[in-house]
């Protein structure tokens, strides 16, 4: 193997050199990190794939210290700031097409080429047509794959009625159509953090307040909110207005998504007093503006999308529906509400100019 540039036989991944090391030791050089607003909203909310608390959910840290690269945007990384089980120098899985969370490979890089003299002594690697070898040392991505295939569950049907399935290593949980949902065998479930419930009328939700659950998203025609201790994201969808108040008794509610569903009282968001995320359509806001009601905790708010709508009349296709909105004008108005008399927030006034 060649140790300073060069393709290697790390599940495909080449060592790169110590000055591609080095750039990628500056936050700006690491390209593949969400940037800006998203991930001071999502930074929270990423998970991790491997043993129970051996990596850090975080979307990346600087003791991530990429050293082989599958040349499609992917690093293999030791792990100098691991989770609480974790070891120093562990080697991980980040990049492109990691935004969801670091992946588990190995205890230390040691361990990882051990795997692969071990696989060289027992015969077991392959010619490729290019001339190139390939070692095979077992698979890089397990834990990525044992995650999706033991550690999330969807059911629907005649299968929610109770929820079948549920086990401890469950961590994500998605319901759906069905109008008999019992949520009953979820309570107590201890890895639980993101469940999504969808076409459920009536559905409980009381037992997830035994449960660890950060991530909620509810898309159902009546929804009956239950305090949730844990909770940290809500997504709600319906079409009839929903009480807000059980989310005063969501100590750690952190982002809120309401653009596809309708509130009895909006003005209820004012008395959130952590939340930093909030997202709503056009009609939303000004009605929030209408009550003076904007929490005083925003850090990140976002103007959602409008359903297109229809013309009464039209001659072709491309005319049958009205212009998009959000508008350029819509925004500029709503941010200047957003603004309002605060003399800590600076509004700047002009035309946009496009090149």
């Amino acid at each position: 193997m060649v140790c300073d540039g060069g393709r290697g036989l790390l599940h495909g991944y080449g060592w790169f050199g110590l000055e591609m090391l080095a750039e990628f030791c500056l936050p700006a050089e690491r390209w593949w990190v969400i940037r800006g607003w998203r991930r001071y909203v999502f930074h929270p909310f990423i998970n991790e794939f491997g043993p129970p608390l051996m990596i850090q959910r975080l979307s990346d840290h600087l003791g991530w210290i990429p050293f082989a690269t599958d040349m499609g945007g992917n690093y293999l990384a030791v792990d100098m700031a691991r989770g609480p089980r974790g070891r120093p120098g562990q080697v991980i899985l980040i990049g492109r097409d990691y935004g969801d969370g670091p992946t588990y490979v190995a205890e230390s890089v040691t361990e990882l080429l051990r795997r692969h003299v071990d696989a060289l002594d027992s015969g077991s690697f392959e010619h490729g047509d290019d001339g190139g070898l390939w070692v095979n040392a077992g698979d890089a991505e397990y834990h990525w794959r044992h995650y999706r295939e033991t550690c999330t569950l969807e059911v629907s049907g005649p299968d929610a009625a109770p929820v079948r399935g549920m086990r401890p290593e469950i961590r994500e949980l998605k319901v759906s159509n069905a109008p008999w949902v019992d949520l009953g065998s979820v309570r107590g479930a201890p890895a639980l953090w993101q469940v999504s419930v969808k076409n459920c009328p009536g559905a409980d939700l009381s037992p997830l307040c035994d449960t660890p659950v950060e991530v909620v998203d509810l898309a159902m025609d009546t929804i009956e909110l239950t305090a949730l201790p844990t909770v940290r994201m809500v997504s709600l969808h319906t079409e009839k207005p929903i009480d807000l108040r059980p989310l005063l008794s969501c100590p750690r509610l952190y982002a809120l998504d309401l653009t596809d569903a309708i509130a009895a009282d909006i003005s209820v968001l004012s008395e959130l007093t952590g939340l930093q995320y909030l997202k709503m359509q056009r009609s939303q806001w000004q009605e929030l503006f209408l009550h003076k009601a904007i929490p005083a905790s925003l850090a990140v708010v976002e103007l959602a999308e409008e359903p297109p709508q229809e013309r009464k009349l039209y001659w072709s296709f491309d005319k049958a529906y009205k212009s998009p909105r959000p508008t350029l004008g819509d925004a500029v108005d709503w941010a200047n509400n957003l603004a309002g008399d605060a003399t800590t927030i600076s509004t700047f006034k002009g035309k946009f100019k496009t090149p």
